[in-house]
């Protein structure tokens, strides 16, 4: 049974392996000039690819008549990331831009932009997201980043699209039947003034044709002034849907190169594990040249 290494043991190796590096010093000092030559080479090295961001509004959708937010798919940030990353969506962009597919859906992400840190939510305002491509060529990440913006865009406002064509075929209905009030109020407008002129009429029976062409007036006007207040609010709801609830495109894709990596902490790097590997080199030197020359004596 072996005996456990006494304190003065383990000072003798740690004094044997203190006498190595310094018989061997330079090699420390190689190792951190090698090292930090390396690291900073390395840093500098290589060409920095391409990052468009395309900026997307997401949209807020309401319920109809309301300004209740609605829960759906749709109002989840996370849904961003899925729809971009589907196995279609990467093929019809890929295709189109020039990239395959799995290199682009490896170099696609989102990303919140700064303020907004929660999913969507009742009643919280809708994020701004922004569609991010890395590429070699500046020209496709940007395509892609508008692609997949579109389509992201194109998922998002499907509910408040629907919503708003209903809006303008209701406020296309109400200027129709506007037009036609209007033209029914100038006839009567045009009968009345005609029986006030008509001289073959007794007081009586003028007095009846008037109160029943000023009635049919009054009601026309009456129709005329609720119809304007449908459209009133046929409008702002018309805005509100373009303004607030659908998806857009707020800022295009626009390209840069991704910032170069720091040569001095590349050169950091470099430099410790250069100096490391000098230290070891140093201390089993002598153990490994006893080897080499004893499996030289033995061949």
């Amino acid at each position: 049974m072996s005996q456990p290494e006494t304190p003065g043991e383990q000072e003798v190796d740690f004094g044997r392996y203190w006498l190595a590096i310094i018989r061997r010093w330079w090699l420390p000092i190689g190792g951190v000039v090698v090292g930090l030559v390396i690291g900073v080479v390395a840093q500098s090295g290589g060409s920095r690819p391409y990052q468009a961001i395309t900026t997307v509004y997401l949209g807020q959708t309401f319920a109809p008549g309301t300004v209740n937010a609605v829960e759906s798919l749709p109002t989840k940030l996370s849904f961003v990331d899925q729809l971009v990353k589907t196995r279609t969506t990467l093929k019809a962009v890929g295709t189109k831009v020039g990239i395959k597919p799995g290199v682009l859906g490896a170099n696609t992400s989102f990303q919140t932009i700064s303020g907004i840190t929660t999913g969507k939510s009742a009643g919280a305002p809708s994020p701004i997201v922004g569609v991010v491509v890395v590429d070699p060529s500046a020209r496709k990440a940007v395509d892609a980043a508008d692609l997949f913006a579109a389509d992201v865009v194109t998922q998002f406002s499907s509910y408040a699209k629907v919503k708003l064509a209903t809006y303008q075929a209701r406020l296309a209905r109400a200027e129709r039947e506007m037009a036609t009030s209007q033209a029914k109020g100038d006839a009567l407008q045009q009968t009345l003034d005609g029986a006030l002129k008509q001289p073959g009429l007794t007081g009586a029976e003028k007095y009846l044709l008037i109160a029943s062409l000023s009635n049919q007036i009054q009601f026309q006007q009456q129709r005329q002034f609720n119809l304007e207040s449908s459209q009133f609010a046929l409008k702002d709801s018309i805005a509100l849907n373009q303004q607030i609830e659908q998806s857009r495109v707020v800022q295009p894709g626009a390209a840069e190169r991704i910032s170069a990596p720091s040569k001095r902490s590349g050169g950091a790097v470099g430099l410790v594990i250069g100096f490391v590997v000098g230290l070891l080199a140093a201390i089993f030197w002598e153990p490994s040249t006893r080897l080499v020359k004893r499996a030289r004596t033995a061949d």
